[in-house]
């Protein structure tokens, strides 16, 4: 070996000692040496912590982190073992310590062993992986960060949570294309004790319970978000906004919206006076960019019921509706719409101020009216 060629080597070895020693340098440099508390006490060994505060001759030293996990606190994760402690440990240590996320990462199932779970104010809980079952959540000023997967089991959300956009009904098991997983109603009734605006996603999301009160819900688009409401009896609805013939005085404030989505009627036999939409007593409800689909055989009338229904107008009960006007609403927009029904609209009470843009019905050839009035309708402003 020449002299160029040992030089070169001795030269490599240098830069790579460097390396190491800088590496350590900075292994060692998260760790910050601490003697007290925020409240003044002194750290003593009862609060170490595996990875997070470690004791080294004699010394306390705590990691600097940005998060931290329920699995540092003792948590196992194992969705049998009581991980409530653990949980509320992890919370406490990063509302504590000016951490602002605990992160929920990896294949953890966390049984809060039917616990109430005070969430201190304005925590993030981001969700990677993990699942938390049996308990109840309430936050304060809370942030909820989880793509569209189950995330929740059994749980009850409570308290005061902020609306970051992005909050779906995937998280309590509901999913699109999956008529055997969780009845929409049931994960939209979960959410909406905290929640207001939720998104869906494209395909079909199913639910055979229907009579939902709808606060928000928005799709990608009536053309790829579909809500199919499964039933095979009559005098049903799949969503109402406000109170079913309310009057003035029992008006809902909300400013209710649905949102790019097709709303469909599936039945596998004859049913009759099913409604998608009961627009109740509500104050500025926007309904914008929706399709009604209510045009398969067993849901459109016959021309035998379309003569019956033009000599008696109380056989006209009979037709399916896509919206219906029953309660005391005024302000109501209705933008974009497209109705595949009996009778696309359908006014019957007092109804003030409807705001209509774009509205195109398909009535069949058996479909009796595309807007139609009962005689029971008064003060109606169009």
């Amino acid at each position: 070996m020449d002299r160029v060629t040992r030089s070169i080597i001795s030269i490599i070895m240098f830069l790579l000692s460097l390396c190491s020693i800088t590496y350590t340098y900075a292994q060692e440099s998260d760790d910050t040496e601490v003697s007290h508390k925020r409240d003044g006490t002194p750290y003593t060994d009862d609060d170490i912590v595996e990875n997070i505060l470690i004791k080294k001759n004699g010394k306390y030293y705590k990691k600097k982190l940005s998060y931290v996990t329920p699995m540092d606190f003792g948590a196992k994760g194992d969705g049998k073992s009581d991980d409530s402690k653990a949980f509320m440990s992890a919370l406490n240590y990063a509302a504590k310590n000016n951490l602002s996320t605990v992160y929920l990462n990896g294949e953890y199932v966390y049984n809060l062993n039917n616990s109430v779970i005070d969430i201190p104010s304005r925590l993030v809980l981001k969700f990677d992986g993990a699942i938390v079952k049996n308990g109840k959540l309430k936050g304060y000023n809370t942030s909820i960060l989880a793509d569209p997967v189950k995330i929740f089991d059994n749980i009850e959300l409570m308290g005061n949570y902020i609306e970051g956009g992005n909050v779906f009904v995937e998280w309590f098991g509901t999913f699109p294309n999956d008529i055997h997983s969780v009845d929409l109603k049931t994960s939209l009734e979960k959410l909406n004790t905290v929640y207001f605006n939720i998104k869906l996603n494209s395909g079909i999301y199913y639910t055979k319970e229907g009579n939902i009160s709808l606060k928000g819900i928005k799709g990608v688009s009536q053309n790829k978000t579909f809500i199919e409401f499964n039933t095979n009896e009559s005098d049903k609805h799949l969503f109402h906004i406000g109170k079913v013939g309310g009057t003035v005085a029992e008006r809902t404030y909300e400013s209710n919206t649905l949102e790019s989505v097709a709303l469909v009627l599936s039945s596998s036999k004859r049913t009759i006076s099913n409604t998608l939409l009961i627009v109740g007593a509500s104050h500025k409800s926007i309904i914008r960019d929706v399709k009604f689909v209510m045009n398969a055989p067993y849901t459109s009338i016959t021309a035998s019921e379309l003569s019956q229904m033009a000599l008696n107008e109380k056989l006209i009960d009979m037709a399916n509706v896509a919206i219906a006007f029953d309660g005391s609403s005024e302000l109501t927009i209705l933008e974009n719409i497209f109705t595949l029904s009996d009778i696309g609209i359908k006014f019957s009470t007092n109804t003030d101020f409807v705001n209509i843009r774009n509205y195109t019905s398909w009535n069949e050839k058996n479909g009796f009216a595309s807007v139609y009035f009962a005689d029971t309708t008064i003060s109606n402003v169009l």
